[in-house]
Parts: C-alpha cells; structure tokens; sequence
C-alpha cells in the first residue's frame, strides 16, 4: 500500500490536459462535457509537462473540429 504522505505530494504535480476556453485558464465544456483528454505531470521548476503522445494527439483531434479558437491547456 502507498503512504499517504507520497500520494499528497505526487498529487501537487497531476495534471489535467485538455482544450481550454479562450483565456487557457479552465476546460473547455464542449456539448455538457469538459474537454479534458487525459494526464500530465509537472518534471521541472520550469513547468515542463510531461504526458504520452496520444493525449496530445486526441487535442489536436478535437480541436480541429470544434468551431472557435481552442487552446490546448492544462489544469491542477
């Protein structure tokens, strides 16, 4: 079993990944859905993220299809 102390300080780095409105601030709610595609971690002081290839993949998916200027975001 993992200590709880571990899973508090892992959980500061989870990240949410997915198309955000215009200001990049929170997820897109795309037809009653947030538009969150998957899971990053924070790897860095400088805010690197990192997440597998198809997270990223699936955002570009959606945001070619979706009307409007999306971002690709993230949030904690």
């Amino acid at each position: 079993m993992i200590e709880e102390e571990k899973i508090s300080s892992v959980r500061k780095s989870v990240v949410a990944i997915g198309l955000a409105d215009s200001d990049g601030q929170k997820p897109l709610v795309y037809q009653g859905k947030p538009m969150v595609e998957g899971t990053g971690f924070l790897v860095a002081k400088r805010g690197y993220i990192m997440t597998a290839s198809h997270v990223l993949h699936r955002c570009k998916s959606h945001q070619s299809s979706i009307g409007g200027n999306p971002k690709i975001g993230f949030s904690v």
